[in-house]
């Protein structure tokens, strides 16, 4: 309980920075607006091919942008430690009489309150034009726990690429390098099936992929327990999977 206590310590000095400057919200909302709403737009013709999966262009590519808003924010609210790192602050902490662990839990649950804030926003907001979840009230619950699934294994990576990094602009770079692949090769705007083959086959092993393809089920079929509970398990492997990673570089890390 002490460890927990001081992790929500840590953690909410990133919430008060965001109580503090709101305009931050603004800017990270931008990007997952623009795509729901001028691509949500540009596409909308697309829903009338043949076997797309809805005719409401909107209703499709929402699950997509949930998926990028939650992406963007677990990755990118790691800088602070690369910040934290150069200004001395992380050093400070190592030198208090807290437990390690605690130090990455608190940077981890200021990212993951971020990422809900977000993701809750993305989803009122979303609402006029979807007309709701085909799964209904335990569908909207059910977003929630993927969201925090994926938002978990995501904010493993963006720990990990900022513990091994030395500057911002190496962990931008890095960032930048996974992020828009993952995007792009999610079939968050386009049903994976419209893939060439091989790009299908990567898609497979890309966890954005297993979380939209859930969320979009909840939304447009409804409670498929199939779909739903093995896009659950693969992103459950990918958590153990990064949570080991980042806990191997982050010893390291600590240690020197």
């Amino acid at each position: 309980m002490n460890t927990i206590r001081q992790s929500i310590t840590i953690g909410v000095r990133g919430i008060q920075h965001l109580i503090h400057h709101p305009i931050s919200m603004v800017f990270t909302l931008f990007n997952p607006l623009v795509w729901f709403f001028i691509y949500g737009q540009l596409f909308k013709g697309v829903a009338q091919m043949p076997g797309f999966p809805t005719d409401n262009y909107s209703l499709f590519v929402l699950p997509g942008v949930l998926g990028i808003a939650v992406l963007s924010v677990t990755l990118f609210n790691a800088n602070n430690v690369v910040f934290d790192r150069t200004n001395g602050y992380f050093a400070k902490l190592l030198s208090f009489p807290i437990p390690r662990m605690a130090i990455a839990m608190g940077y981890a649950f200021d990212t993951m309150i971020q990422m809900l804030i977000i993701l809750t926003l993305l989803f009122i907001i979303g609402l006029p034009f979807t007309d709701g979840l085909a799964a209904g009230w335990l569908g909207g619950v059910l977003v929630y726990v993927l969201s925090i699934m994926f938002g978990f294994s995501m904010t493993c990576l963006g720990l990990s690429m900022s513990l091994l990094s030395a500057t911002a602009w190496e962990f931008f770079g890095m960032v930048n390098f996974i992020e828009l692949p993952m995007f792009f090769m999610s079939g968050a705007l386009f049903p994976q099936n419209y893939m060439p083959k091989w790009l299908y086959i990567v898609s497979q092993i890309n966890p954005l992929s297993h979380y939209v393809n859930a969320v979009r089920t909840l939304y447009i079929k409804g409670l498929d327990w199939i779909v739903i509970g093995t896009s659950a398990g693969i992103l459950l492997i990918f958590n153990i999977a990064l949570f080991l990673l980042v806990n191997s570089i982050y010893r390291k890390v600590v240690a020197v």
